[in-house]
């Protein structure tokens, strides 16, 4: 056999292989030691690590982007003290009107139900509407709408994705579980980033506590504060917990930069493995002098 067809054989076996491994995503932030984003770096700047395993960057990009960005809006009872919910509502318009032309949206409104206020849509104006439109409910299921969240990502026709979740209150009411959330968070592409809109005496018990409460009744529950940390880290976004309005208004406007800031950074795994592992990864800049922030991983811890 000649080596021109032995040549061909290979790249024809490449290509069949990389049409059965999925291309990895990651969305990366890098600040400086003040804490401004860092801009013009350039692919070469880059190594990505997956599992240990130094991969080929097979997509770069420091240029925005279109997104799918997906707002989860808690309304229960509670969001109504201190006219809450309306600046919550605020601050989703503001997130909303600041993306990118040619981004798509969804909206979903929770309390002790899920309700898929308007599906995936490019019409922004729908989506202020939905968000104009939402009145004060009951309870909080934020691990279900979450879980509501990423399926309605599925039908995401843009690569880089977001969800901003914005709530105040403890999860009781949902079905499914924090480690069940967090699996599937883990295994998509979307980044979560999260609000936790609590009152001041609210901030200062999460912070003081650990990963659970006990309840006035005796019963635990995850503390919120932990939750929407560990939410945002697992999928390389970041939780905000603003205790004043100016301070809302300034953790809408980081996510809006860090959206607008990012680098995307795409490669194939270089090693086939089964889909049900988690792969860790690591994104490292040239110099080590920045703050870089990526997700941890992706794929299903078991």
């Amino acid at each position: 056999m000649s080596k021109l067809v032995v040549a061909l054989l290979f790249l024809l076996a490449q290509d069949t292989l990389r049409v059965n491994v999925s291309l990895v995503s990651v969305g990366v932030r890098v600040r400086d030691s003040r804490g401004q984003n860092v801009r013009g770096l350039k692919a070469e700047d880059f190594s990505v690590f997956d599992d240990g395993v130094l991969q080929k960057i097979e997509f770069f990009s420091e240029m925005e982007q279109p997104m799918t960005l997906g707002i989860l809006l808690d309304h229960s009872d509670s969001m109504t003290y201190n006219n809450k919910l309306d600046r919550a509502k605020e601050a989703a318009i503001t997130l909303v009107r600041s993306a990118h032309e040619g981004s798509e949206f969804f909206y979903v409104a929770f309390d002790d139900a899920v309700t898929v206020a308007e599906d995936v849509t490019g019409d922004r104006y729908q989506i202020e509407s939905a968000i104009q439109e939402t009145q004060a409910g009951g309870g909080t299921k934020l691990y279900d709408a979450v879980l509501k969240g990423v399926e309605l990502n599925q039908k995401a026709q843009r690569s880089r994705q977001a969800l901003v979740i914005i709530s105040d209150g403890t999860d009781q009411d949902s079905r499914s579980r924090l480690a069940d959330v967090l699996k599937v968070v883990r295994g998509s592409k979307i980044q979560v980033y999260s609000i936790g809109y609590f009152s001041g005496h609210e901030e200062g018990l999460f912070r003081r506590s650990g990963a659970r409460i006990e309840l006035i009744d005796g019963a635990f529950v995850d503390n919120p504060r932990v939750v929407l940390q560990k939410l945002a880290r697992e999928s390389g976004a970041a939780s905000f917990f603003p205790r004043s309005d100016k301070e809302l208004a300034k953790a809408v406007e980081d996510i809006v930069s860090d959206l607008h800031t990012q680098y995307t950074l795409a490669f194939y795994p270089q090693y086939l493995n089964q889909e049900s592992l988690y792969h860790k990864l690591r994104v490292t800049v040239r110099g080590s002098r920045y703050d870089v922030r990526a997700r941890p991983g992706y794929g299903v811890k078991r």
